[in-house]
């Protein structure tokens, strides 16, 4: 894993602006959602879904149409010889279902002019069975194991461009590779799309996304979803509701404007400094790490860690909170919480 990422995108911002466009969603298909939001959809039918980490994620509904939803970012680049990863979480609601078989992007590299590699869901009508694969236009070698519907999964996606024709490319599930396809001939990358594309209208039910990375170097699993020590390279949310914060430590990176705010909030309420509980920044390039003075640290409502400057990192102690240890507890919040469906920022 390397550092800074070329792109990381984690929605804590509870809208699409991270991203340089999107598709047209004339039926609003795409949205960011709120964890009080997710704690109302109904487990039966979707699962007990809250984001992977932090208050918001991606949700695509598919179903009686078949626009692509996806968002597309030109820092996913590639040139000709370079190796470069993709990693994200999915979930699948229990409502995802197809009455005709399916296959159907999830994750593309694009040249100027096509897909150059994607990563693609395939539904099998007959058995409702779901398997994740990888191929140059669309999947075409699969997963042996079905994906489990009701849960978050981690997809990683390796592409080696080589316009020669060995150009390659694999897919890992939950950490172990899965599928892998050889002796293809590529146009050097110029962006990258996540989200649904080429979903048949008979497809329908719930599609889940967080926590996406891109970069050179394999970026790999989470081995803790709610660990007692939460690393950033990106602001978030690190705990809801009522919280305490132990320890609050800025890792400066390579510039004198770093700079952590500390936001009482769960919705990415950041505008004007009401909410604002601490700060830190430095006052040289790479010093070393910088910690909070007056600790521990409470929150009512929950706890955004805001990061500005040239790469900076933080380390966040979190010790007793409302939303936090488990997805059960965030659910907990999110459905005594009002709702809400957008960030106010």
């Amino acid at each position: 894993m390397g550092f800074p990422f070329i792109f990381e995108s984690n929605f804590e911002s509870g809208v699409t602006t991270e991203w340089d466009s999107e598709t047209t969603d004339t039926l609003n298909r795409l949205n960011i959602r709120h964890y009080s939001f997710l704690a109302r959809e109904d487990v039966t039918k979707v699962g007990a879904i809250a984001p992977y980490k932090g208050a918001y994620c991606m949700e695509i509904l598919c179903g009686g149409e078949t626009d692509a939803h996806q968002l597309i970012e030109g820092d996913l680049d590639a040139v000709d010889t370079a190796t470069v990863w993709s990693r994200f979480y999915l979930f699948i609601g229990n409502d995802f279902a197809a009455t005709a078989d399916d296959i159907f992007n999830i994750f593309e590299f694009n040249s100027a002019a096509a897909v150059e590699r994607a990563v693609s869901l395939r539904i099998t009508a007959a058995t409702q069975e779901i398997n994740v694969g990888v191929g140059k236009v669309a999947g075409t070698v699969w997963s042996a194991t079905a994906l489990e519907r009701g849960r978050w999964h981690c997809i990683e996606a390796k592409e080696v461009v080589q316009t020669g024709g060995t150009g390659t490319g694999d897919v890992f599930l939950n950490g172990s590779l899965v599928a892998s396809i050889t002796t293809l001939t590529d146009i050097a990358n110029t962006t990258g799309s996540l989200g649904t594309k080429n979903v048949l209208s008979t497809t329908s039910g719930h599609l889940y996304f967080d926590c996406f990375v891109f970069d050179d170097l394999q970026v790999g699993m989470y081995k803790d979803r709610y660990p007692e020590v939460q690393y950033l390279s990106k602001s978030a949310h690190v705990c809801l509701g009522q919280s305490e914060l132990l320890n609050i430590t800025l890792l400066p990176g390579a510039g004198t404007n770093n700079i952590l705010r500390i936001f009482d909030t769960d919705s990415a309420d950041i505008l004007g400094d009401a909410n604002i509980v601490a700060e830190l920044n430095n006052l040289t390039a790479s010093e070393p790490p910088i910690d909070l003075a007056d600790v521990p640290l409470c929150v009512k409502r929950g706890a955004f860690i805001q990061l500005s400057g040239t790469n900076p990192r933080a380390l966040v102690h979190i010790g007793a909170s409302q939303g936090y240890v488990s997805h059960g507890r965030v659910r907990q919040l999110g459905s005594k919480r009002t709702l809400t469906q957008v960030a106010t920022q």
